[in-house]
């Protein structure tokens, strides 16, 4: 569905991620993991059309994307959830999940509309009832919670989740990954996620690739990367 070739991106003059590849069958959740300052952010924004490319290409369901603007992207449905820096804090929950849908609003028309909110306030009771909140007084967790909710609520083709886990505490990310989980196997979406933590996002991934310096080091199943001793010590930090 997803395959980046040689990708090559970063701000101004400095190259990040360097001749990265990169596939992500339909249906799967692929793992992208590493220590902070790796370029897994980078990654996820130069697939999204918001940094510079300076190689390579990003193929999204056999189309070249590598060279359309952010919002083509997203009305495609490649869709980041980028996390709580991505809310609008002065808007309520609903104007929130409102906003995301204006690309689509030619698509989506009343009824549809209606249904979409119906299934994130479904996956996401705290946001209903939160529903008329502004998105600045939310708990850190709610703020991740409303991050996914307004990337489902454009029913994408494929999500991609950048550093879900950040900042939260340990019983909020299970609840959380819990969610993602349950999200991809029961509609069958396809999820790209990078993260830090190694070991909740490899346990709901099918596979995974190992960033280090802005480069792919290692890649295998989810499980053969939570059993190699070396990706623990070497790449993550992790004893």
């Amino acid at each position: 569905m997803l395959d980046i070739i040689g990708l090559s991106a970063g701000y101004g003059k400095t190259v990040v991620c360097q001749k990265l590849s990169i596939h992500v069958g339909k249906g799967e959740v692929v793992s992208v993991v590493g220590a902070n300052g790796a370029g897994k952010t980078t990654l996820l924004n130069s697939i999204s059309g918001i940094v510079t490319k300076f190689g390579g290409q990003v193929l999204f369901e056999g189309n070249d994307i590598s060279r359309l603007p952010p919002h083509e992207i997203v009305t495609g449905g490649l869709i980041l959830a980028a996390g709580m820096e991505s809310l609008f804090t002065p808007l309520t929950v609903y104007e929130n999940l409102l906003v995301s849908l204006y690309p689509f609003r030619k698509r989506f028309g009343k009824e549809e509309t209606g249904q979409r909110f119906s299934l994130v306030y479904d996956l996401f009771p705290r946001l209903y009832e939160r529903r008329e909140q502004k998105a600045g007084t939310l708990s850190g967790g709610e703020r991740q919670m409303l991050s996914l909710a307004k990337a489902l609520v454009t029913n994408p083709r494929m999500l991609m989740l950048d550093e879900p886990s950040l900042g939260l505490a340990p019983v909020v990310i299970d609840e959380l990954f819990d969610t993602i989980s349950r999200i991809a196997k029961e509609a069958g979406l396809t999820v790209l996620i990078v993260e830090q933590n190694v070991d909740r996002a490899l346990a709901i991934s099918d596979r995974g690739y190992v960033m280090d310096v802005g480069k792919i080091v290692m890649e295998g199943s989810a499980q053969s990367l939570l059993n190699d001793q070396k990706v623990k010590e070497v790449y993550l930090g992790m004893t």
